[in-house]
């Protein structure tokens, strides 16, 4: 295992750079790159691949944000590189594979549902434990807007304008940059009895 760090102001492309160099430095010790999503990283990564003659396999985890602005032109850019550029393309579903428009192969995500429900215990606890009745909606992953947190957030809040009785449990970290957003946001739309944050478990 190797650690880039990435530095400042121009993170994506000091990242890039540096995992180019780390990949150049020790070209004899791999043959194959296995990358996730379009990337400055990944794309570059992929450039130096095909350049060496070995062979890509990049795996595409969720569907295109629609980003706008300089954010969003780079993303599409960077996945349209990487589809581009890679010898073997992975999706994680039909849905994620026909968002991209891009040939591939689907492998769905393994979940080992039944360890799972094992650990879980009893639901009815849990809803006591909490203080929740009603409908109980559950968001696993990272709290940021890419990830459609936001949007969530919005949505809880027309499901309880529309006389609906709903709680969000989540679990999960954020980026240090949208912490204090998230809080301003929950705040802005009256969610602080509806929002269950258990934080990284």
């Amino acid at each position: 295992v190797r650690t880039i760090a990435s530095k400042e102001p121009f993170r994506d492309i000091s990242l890039g750079w540096q995992t180019v160099a780390e990949l150049w430095r020790t070209r004899r010790q791999w043959e194959i790159l296995h990358l996730h999503q379009g990337h400055v990283q990944t794309v570059a990564a992929a450039v130096l691949a095909r350049t060496l003659g070995r062979p890509v396999l990049a795996t595409f985890h969720s569907r295109p944000s629609g980003a706008i602005g300089a954010r969003g032109v780079i993303e599409r850019v960077s996945n349209r590189l990487l589809l581009f550029g890679a010898t073997h393309r992975v999706f994680v579903s039909e849905d994620t594979m026909s968002a991209f428009g891009s040939p591939g192969t689907v492998i769905p995500n393994g979940i080992d549902v039944g360890a799972i429900r094992a650990a879980l215990g009893s639901r009815n606890e849990l809803r006591n434990d909490l203080g929740t009745n009603g409908l109980l909606i559950a968001y696993a992953g990272r709290k940021t807007m890419n990830k459609g947190y936001f949007d969530l957030l919005e949505a809880l809040r027309k499901v309880l304008d529309e006389g609906v009785e709903a709680h969000l449990l989540v679990a999960g970290d954020a980026p240090d940059a949208e912490v204090l957003e998230i809080r301003h946001r929950v705040e802005a739309l009256g969610l602080q009895d509806y929002v269950h944050d258990l934080g990284v478990v």
